[in-house]
């Protein structure tokens, strides 16, 4: 396949030694792709992004899956239909997406249980929430809204329409945002190394046809420590995780500083 991607002349050529992070330039959006929750809360902490992704906060380690949803436009993301109850964790369901080999820890409270949110996010959102709460008609606990588990049970999931109006809001905020004429910088933590880059990369030129765009792939090991010289793609090595931190999943974010060292969200057209 052609991986040729048209990227700002610095992404090609601004080292990623020195100064400079790999994810240097100037950028009029930065989009995460998961796979891990700590690429949105660093995004956020930065102030590179001010709003949620549709696959932030979600499990996606699956590469084909998110290059599949890239190119789909997101097609039956979440859907009802293919949601499966996978376990408990932390006060929440785990529900996983069984067609897309995506998971959610964070959506789904168990009912009576309030737990801690992840993440706190804007006002606007907040209100925008509270405000599908109050609308939601009575009959969230029919039937439909009470689904499969891997023991068999059904569970309801009463929040699962304020959910699904989330995902659409942030779906179309997304490829609105992924099809901007400006450049774009896509960040994956990725597991698979290469041939995961190339996948997701592949996928990203689709949606951005020609477009100027960069792709930041980020993982844990030596294989992703030394420059891979594809194009249109930077690869970074992060330290490994602590076990020992109960907030490890976040990283260290000195580590998370020096990589986007340098880049810059410029939102004027």
């Amino acid at each position: 396949m052609n991986h040729d991607i048209r990227v700002p002349p610095e992404f090609d050529q601004q080292p990623c030694g020195g100064q400079a992070g790999p994810a240097a330039g100037r950028w009029r959006a930065v989009l995460s792709l998961g796979s891990a929750c700590a690429v949105a809360y660093h995004l956020h902490r930065l102030g590179l992004a001010d709003r949620t992704g549709p696959v932030d906060w979600f499990g996606t380690h699956d590469p084909d899956h998110v290059a599949h949803l890239l190119r789909s436009d997101f097609d039956g993301f979440m859907d009802r239909r293919t949601l499966l109850i996978l376990g408990e964790h932390n006060g929440y369901w785990k529900v996983g997406d069984a067609a897309n080999s995506i998971f959610t820890l964070h959506d789904f409270p168990q009912v009576g249980r309030k737990p801690k949110p992840l993440w706190k996010p804007p006002f606007r959102e907040r209100v925008r929430r509270a405000l599908d709460r109050v609308v939601e008609p009575a009959w969230r606990w029919l039937p439909w809204l009470r689904f499969p588990s891997v023991d068999g049970k059904r569970i309801p999931l009463p929040g699962y329409p304020e959910f699904r109006r989330r995902m659409d809001r942030r779906v179309e905020r997304f490829l609105a945002t992924a099809r901007d004429p400006g450049p774009v910088l896509f960040i994956r933590r990725a597991r698979q190394g290469r041939g995961e880059a190339r996948l997701i990369h592949d996928a990203v030129q689709e949606l951005r046809r020609g477009r100027p765009t960069g792709l930041l792939v980020i993982g844990l090991g030596e294989e992703y420590a030394d420059d891979w010289g594809l194009p249109g793609i930077r690869n970074a090595a992060m330290p490994p995780e602590d076990p020992t931190r109960s907030e490890s999943w976040r990283g260290s974010d000195e580590a998370w500083d020096r990589l986007f060292r340098g880049c810059r969200r410029d939102v004027s057209p």
